[in-house]
C-alpha cells in the first residue's frame, strides 16, 4: 500500500492524476446508469443499453489509464506504439461490454460475479497491453507478485461492485457501487505501475512511428472531451426524461380524486397531490415539503361513529377513508378519499332495500291472511259439494255439483300457485329431503289425471322403467306438484290422441332421473316456448280464453325443479303436441325399515270412532260433522280452543280435529295444553289432526312443534281426511270405511 502511494506521489503528476480520476468517475457512473436501464429493458433495447454502457465504461477506463501514463514521470524519453495503444482501447471496450452483458443474460449472483471477473480481467488485459505499447530508453522488468496482486485486487473490487449494484435498488447504494468500481480501476492501475522496475539503457531507441507524449495527450484530450460530452449529454437526456416523467406523474397524481402523499424514511412529506392538499386545507393543515408525518396524521383524525377505524367522519360531516402503508425505501404513503357520496348512496340503497323488504313482508302477510280467509269458506264449498256428490242426485244436479267441485278445485289450485309465487319472490320457497318410493309418488300424481283423460276419451299411459323403481331421497310433495301440473296441462290441451308419462334413467344407475310428459295436443311455436316459463304466460290469448288458467304453474314448476337440483325443458310445434322433460338428481335412499304405527289408540271392536271437531267457523264445523257422520263416525263439536280443551277433558275421544286460528284460545295452544295434560296425568296419547287454512311450511312445522300428529290444509279433501282417520287402527279403518 505504501509503495503504491509512494509511486503515485513521487512518480506522477498529481494534477493529471486528478483529471484522470474525474473522467473515470464520470464515465463509470454514467455507464452504471445505462447498465441499470439495460437490466430493466427487454429485447433490442436491452442490448443497445449494454453496448452503450460498455463503450463509455471501456473508453473511460482506457482514458484513465493513459492519462495516468501521461502523469507518470520517470525522467526518461517515452513513446507509445500506436498499434498496441489502439489494441488496448479495443480490449477495454470489449471487456466492459461483456461484463455489463453478463447480468442481463444471467440475472442473479452468478451473472453479477461473472461480470466482476470479466471486468477485472479485462482491465488487466487493457493495462498490460497498454504497458507493452510503452517505448522508453530503459529495460522494463516486473515484480511478478505485485503485478498478480494488482489483478487480484482489481478483480475482487469489481466483483464486489457488481454484487452491490445488483443487490441494492436505491440510488445512493448504486452510486456507491459505481465508486467502488472506480476504486478497482485505480487500484489495478497504480498497483500495476508499482510493479514496474525501469533499468535505464541508452542503447534502446524509440521507433520513429511511436506516439510521443504530446501526440498521446491530443488523442486522450479528444477522447476525454468526447467522453465527457457524451456523459453530460446522457445526463441531460436522463434529467429531461425524468423531468418529463415526473411532470406526467404529477399531472396524473393531480388528476386523481384520491388524496395521495409520500413520506421519506424520516417520516417527512416529500410529494403530494392536489386532492390531498385540498383535504388538508379543510383541516387547517397546509402541506409543505418536509412537514412531519405526525402533524398530518393528527389532522386526519376524526369521529369514527362506530365505523371501521379507516373510515372517519370529520367535523364538517364528510366521511373520509384513510389508508396508510409503508414504501420499499422505508417511507410511508397516505391515501385520503372522500367517501361522503358513497355513504349517502349506501344509506339510500339500504333504505330502499329495507322498504322493499317491508313491502315484501307486507305482501307475504297479506297473501297469508288472504289464503286463510279464502280457504276457510272454500273448505265449506268443496265440502258441501263432496257431501252432495255422495247423495242420490239426478243427472242435472250431479252435473251442477261437479261444476261446483271443479271450480272450487281450480280456485284452490290458483290460490296455491299465488302463495308459491310469493314464496319464490321472497326466497322462501323450500324443498325437503326425505325417503320415499319414487314409483308410488309417480303413480299417486298420475292417478287423478288418468280419470280426467278417460272422461275426455284420450289414452293415458304411465311407464316407469325398471331402473327408476325404488326408494330415493327428495321431496315427494313437490315432485307430485311438478308432475301434476305438467299432466294437468297435457290433459287440458289434448282433445284427441294420448298423454303419456315415462320415468327412466338414460345415463344409467349413476345418472339423474328423467320424467317425460308427452301429449298430442295443440302444441306451441318457438316464440311461445321462449316465454312459456315466465309468470302469467300462456300460449296466446285464444288459449287463455278456451282453457283458462293463471299461467303460474310452469313458472313455479321450473323454480321447484331447480331447487331440487334439476331443470325443465320443453319441445313442441303448433298442432304436433308437446313434450316436457324434467330432470332431477335424486339420490338413492337407504333401505327403509317398515313404518311403525305413529298412533296406537284403537276404538273398541264394532264401536264407531268418537272424534272431537274444534273449529270457530260454523260452516266448517257442520261440513266436518256431516262428513264424519256419513262415514259412521260420532262427531262432537266445539267453537274455540278453550271449549275444545274442556270438551276433551270431559270426554273420551279417539281423535281431535283442531283448527289453528280461533278466538279465546288458538288451536296450537289447545294442542299444547292437551299434551301437557297427558304428560301430567300419565294418560294415553290422543291423536290430534290440525285442519287449517294456514298451509305454508312454517305452519306445518308449528303444528308439529305443538304436538299435533298431522296437518291437513283447507279446503279439506274428504278422502284424505277419512284416510288419515282410517290410519289410526285397523278397527278404526272398518269404522270409517
Amino acid at each position: 500500500m505504501f509503495a503504491v502511494l509512494s509511486c503515485v506521489s513521487h512518480q506522477h503528476d498529481l494534477r493529471l492524476v486528478l483529471i484522470a480520476l474525474v473522467i473515470c468517475v464520470a464515465a463509470i457512473i454514467t455507464a452504471f446508469g445505462l447498465f441499470d436501464r439495460a437490466q430493466r429493458a427487454t429485447g433490442g433495447f436491452s442490448r443497445g443499453w449494454v453496448l452503450l454502457a460498455g463503450l463509455i465504461a471501456g473508453s473511460g477506463i482506457w482514458t484513465t489509464h493513459f492519462l495516468a501514463m501521461l502523469a507518470y514521470q520517470p525522467d526518461l524519453i517515452i513513446g507509445f506504439d500506436f498499434a498496441g495503444t489502439a489494441l488496448s482501447l479495443l480490449a477495454s471496450v470489449f471487456a466492459m461490454t461483456l461484463a455489463f452483458g453478463a447480468p442481463v443474460v444471467a440475472p442473479g449472483p452468478t451473472g453479477q460475479i461473472a461480470a466482476g471477473v470479466i471486468a477485472g480481467l479485462g482491465m488487466a488485459v487493457m493495462h498490460f497491453t497498454g504497458m507493452s505499447a510503452l517505448q522508453i530508453q530503459a529495460i522494463i522488468q516486473w515484480d511478478l507478485a505485485t503485478a498478480v496482486s494488482a489483478v487480484v485486487v482489481g478483480t475482487g473490487l469489481a466483483v464486489v461492485a457488481f454484487r452491490l449494484f445488483g443487490q441494492h435498488q436505491t440510488v445512493a447504494r448504486r452510486t456507491l457501487a459505481g465508486l467502488l468500481f472506480v476504486l478497482s480501476i485505480l487500484a489495478l492501475h497504480f498497483t500495476g505501475m508499482t510493479a514496474v522496475v525501469l533499468i535505464p539503457d541508452g542503447t534502446v531507441f524509440l521507433s520513429s512511428e511511436a506516439l510521443d507524449r504530446n501526440d498521446l495527450a491530443m488523442i486522450i484530450t479528444a477522447l476525454a472531451s468526447g467522453l465527457l460530452l457524451a456523459c453530460l449529454g446522457l445526463l441531460w437526456v436522463e434529467s429531461q426524461s425524468q423531468r418529463s416523467t415526473l411532470s406526467s406523474l404529477r399531472s396524473s397524481l393531480d388528476a386523481l380524486p384520491t388524496g395521495l402523499a409520500f413520506f421519506d424514511a424520516r417520516s417527512r412529506l416529500v410529494v403530494w397531490n392536489t386532492a390531498f392538499a385540498e383535504l388538508m386545507v379543510m383541516r387547517k393543515a397546509m402541506p409543505a415539503r418536509g412537514m412531519p408525518l405526525s402533524i398530518l396524521t393528527a389532522a386526519c383524525r376524526g369521529s369514527t361513529d362506530g365505523k371501521t377505524v379507516n373510515e372517519q367522519r370529520w367535523s364538517d360531516g364528510r366521511w373520509i377513508r384513510v389508508k396508510a402503508g409503508p414504501t420499499p425505501d422505508g417511507g410511508a404513503v397516505i391515501l385520503l378519499r372522500d367517501i361522503t357520496d358513497d355513504k349517502v348512496q349506501a344509506e339510500a340503497m339500504m333504505a330502499a332495500r329495507d322498504a322493499a323488504q317491508a313491502a315484501n313482508r307486507a305482501k307475504s302477510e297479506f297473501l297469508a291472511n288472504m289464503s286463510h280467509e279464502i280457504r276457510t269458506p272454500l273448505n265449506g264449498v268443496l265440502g258441501a259439494a263432496d257431501l252432495l256428490a255422495r247423495e242420490p242426485l239426478g243427472a242435472h244436479q250431479a252435473e251442477l255439483v261437479q261444476m261446483i267441485h271443479a271450480s272450487g278445485q281450480s280456485l284452490n289450485r290458483l290460490l296455491s300457485d299465488i302463495i308459491d309465487l310469493a314464496r319464490v319472490e321472497t326466497g322462501k320457497l323450500q324443498v325437503t329431503a326425505e325417503d320415499f318410493d319414487l314409483a308410488e309418488a309417480v303413480d299417486t300424481a298420475a292417478a287423478l289425471f288418468g280419470l280426467k283423460a278417460a272422461e275426455k276419451g284420450i289414452d293415458f299411459r304411465v311407464e316407469i322403467a325398471p331402473d327408476a323403481h325404488g326408494a330415493v331421497v327428495g321431496d315427494p310433495v313437490r315432485l307430485r306438484q311438478v308432475l301434476g301440473n305438467l299432466l294437468s296441462n297435457a290433459v287440458k290441451f289434448t282433445e284427441r290422441g294420448a298423454v303419456s308419462l315415462r320415468v327412466d334413467r338414460p345415463d344409467g344407475a349413476s345418472g339423474p332421473y328423467r320424467f317425460t310428459v308427452t301429449d298430442t295436443g295443440i302444441g306451441f311455436d318457438e316464440a311461445t316456448r321462449a316465454r312459456l316459463f315466465q309468470r302469467f304466460e300462456q300460449g296466446n290469448g285464444d288459449v287463455a280464453r278456451r282453457f283458462g288458467g293463471s299461467g303460474l304453474g310452469l313458472s313455479i314448476c321450473r323454480e321447484l325443479a331447480r331447487l331440487m337440483g334439476g331443470d325443465i325443458v320443453c319441445d313442441s310445434a303448433p298442432g304436433a303436441g308437446a313434450t316436457f322433460t324434467v330432470t332431477l338428481p335424486f339420490a338413492a335412499a337407504a333401505e327403509r325399515a317398515p313404518k311403525a304405527a305413529s298412533i296406537s289408540l284403537a276404538a273398541g271392536a264394532g264401536t264407531p270412532m268418537r272424534v272431537l271437531v274444534v273449529d270457530d267457523h260454523p260452516n266448517n264445523r257442520r261440513f266436518l260433522e256431516m262428513l264424519l257422520e256419513h262415514a259412521g263416525v260420532e262427531a262432537v263439536c266445539a267453537n274455540d280452543g278453550r271449549a275444545g280443551l274442556e270438551a276433551w277433558q270431559s270426554g273420551d275421544f279417539d281423535a281431535v280435529l283442531m283448527d289453528m286460528q280461533m278466538p279465546v284460545m288458538d288451536g296450537l295452544e289447545a294442542t299444547r295444553a292437551i299434551r301437557d295434560h297427558e304428560r301430567a296425568a300419565g294418560s294415553g296419547h290422543t291423536p290430534v289432526i290440525v285442519i287449517s287454512a294456514n298451509a305454508m311450511p312454517e305452519h306445518r312445522q308449528a303444528s308439529e312443534d305443538a304436538g299435533a300428529d298431522l296437518h291437513l290444509s283447507k279446503p279439506i279433501n274428504a278422502a284424505e281426511l277419512l284416510a288419515a282417520l282410517a290410519a289410526l287402527d285397523p278397527v278404526a279403518e272398518r269404522a270409517v270405511a
